[in-house]
């Protein structure tokens, strides 16, 4: 979803593991996402935008995944900063980073990342 000032959405994505160590089953991953912030026209076509960013991550098989080294729910909440190239109404090219975020990796472990994630993509919207 987007206005001129507005920008906001959801993501979702499964990642199939294939640890390296013997006796071990692979594993699936999914993640899901979502996003909020302010959009800021800085040129004819460019906009920068920055926000509020969350991710929280699920394991399929939960005892090859903390075997693997993998934390049992991670979750990564930070805000985040990006570009975008809107050439006309329904297509944009994005970038977001985020410089700043708190992760969750294991209960009680905790971090405080600096530009730890970042994502590009191309966006179409379906609208008149």
């Amino acid at each position: 979803m987007r206005t001129n000032a507005f920008e906001a959405g959801i993501s979702a994505s499964v990642l199939h593991n294939k640890p390296d160590t013997a006796g071990r089953d692979d594993y699936d991953t999914y993640y899901f996402g979502g996003y909020a912030g302010k959009r800021v026209t800085l040129a004819k076509d460019g906009i920068f935008s920055y926000g509020v960013i969350g991710n929280y991550d699920v394991y399929g098989d939960s005892a090859d995944a903390t075997a693997d080294g993998c934390s049992t729910e991670p979750m990564t909440i930070g805000a985040y900063t990006g570009l975008a190239y809107m050439p006309n109404k329904n297509f944009e090219v994005f970038t977001r980073t985020m410089p700043l975020s708190y992760e969750r990796k294991d209960e009680g472990q905790v971090e405080i990342e600096f530009i730890s994630e970042g994502a590009m993509g191309i966006k179409y919207f379906f609208s008149k």
